[in-house]
């Protein structure tokens, strides 16, 4: 009989193959709260937040995916510390999207 799958955080189980959320999930869910929510670091528009937000989830997978043997705590705080640097163009994008747009109602 094959040994069972070893996931991307190290551990041996028996579970489906997909990325193990539920393992990372408290350390994702308190960097979320503490670091990437926070309004110093983050994008001060709000759609410019919501892109924050979308690339830490996708940061958070990816490295999930890829990063096999490193603690959650390390995936979630690596992933907030790039969306803390791409924050400025979270905003840039926001007030492009928010110029063109009022551009086009107003003439």
């Amino acid at each position: 009989m094959a040994p069972p799958p070893v996931h991307a955080l190290g551990t041996a189980s028996a579970a489906p193959p997909g990325l193990p959320i539920a393992a990372v999930f408290p350390a994702v869910a308190g960097v979320l709260a503490l670091l990437v929510a926070d309004p110093v670091a983050s994008a001060a528009t709000r759609l410019g937040r919501w892109l924050n937000g979308l690339v830490y989830g996708g940061l958070v997978c990816l490295f999930l995916a890829l990063w096999s043997g490193a603690a959650a705590v390390q995936l979630a705080v690596s992933a907030a510390l790039f969306v803390s640097l791409a924050a400025p163009l979270c905003d840039e994008i926001a007030i492009t999207l928010w110029l063109k747009d009022r551009k086009r109602r107003h003439g």
